[in-house]
């Protein structure tokens, strides 16, 4: 079955989340932090999250037989870094492939849009989405204990096969060569 993928707008996302994330993430234990706040924290979020409209956004669903059966969104973090927020596959379609390819079609756009690191956290046994990443080239980048989430991975893929290269002399693949040298001011 042909799987179609197509960036939307929030008009046309929302209603999948709103029908399909809490049956998603049903068996996970994620605390709602946000329940904790005070009224003066409460506002101040709100404030923040009016200066992230201004950032770049992706959002996009997998479609079969005009259906929604996935979704992925995330925002920009940095000038070229791109925050994979959350991604899911319904799960009568898992295992299909069909989150590899979708992942291709983020990846494609993300270069297109000039951005240098694509990056996702997930926790630890997530191989459902850990595995078609690594896979596709992402490596592990970091670590991190979420108060919300728990202990997390972080993936992150490099859109510039030079930055990636650098990042392998940062990992102790290899050392540097001169032409790595010459990128120190």
């Amino acid at each position: 079955m042909k799987t179609v993928f197509k960036f939307v707008d929030e008009d046309e996302l929302r209603p999948v989340l709103d029908r399909h994330f809490k049956s998603i993430y049903a068996n996970e234990f994620n605390f709602n932090t946000h329940l904790v706040f005070d009224d003066f924290e409460k506002e101040k979020t709100k404030e923040h999250f009016q200066n992230l409209k201004e950032l770049y956004r992706y959002k996009i669903l997998a479609i079969q037989d005009g259906i929604p059966i996935g979704w992925s969104f995330g925002i920009q973090s940095r000038a070229d870094h791109l925050y994979m927020t959350n991604s899911a596959i319904l799960p009568e379609y898992r295992n299909k492939g069909v989150y590899s390819e979708m992942l291709d079609h983020i990846v494609k756009q993300a270069k297109k849009d000039g951005f240098q690191r694509i990056f996702s956290n997930h926790k630890m046994g997530n191989n459902a989405i850990l595995i078609p990443k690594l896979k596709y080239g992402f490596v592990i980048s970091g670590f991190e204990i979420d108060d919300q989430f728990g202990p997390l991975i972080q993936l992150s893929y490099y859109t510039n096969k030079r930055r990636k290269e650098l990042l392998d002399v940062r990992f102790g693949m290899r050392k540097p060569d001169e032409e790595d040298l010459n990128l120190i001011p």
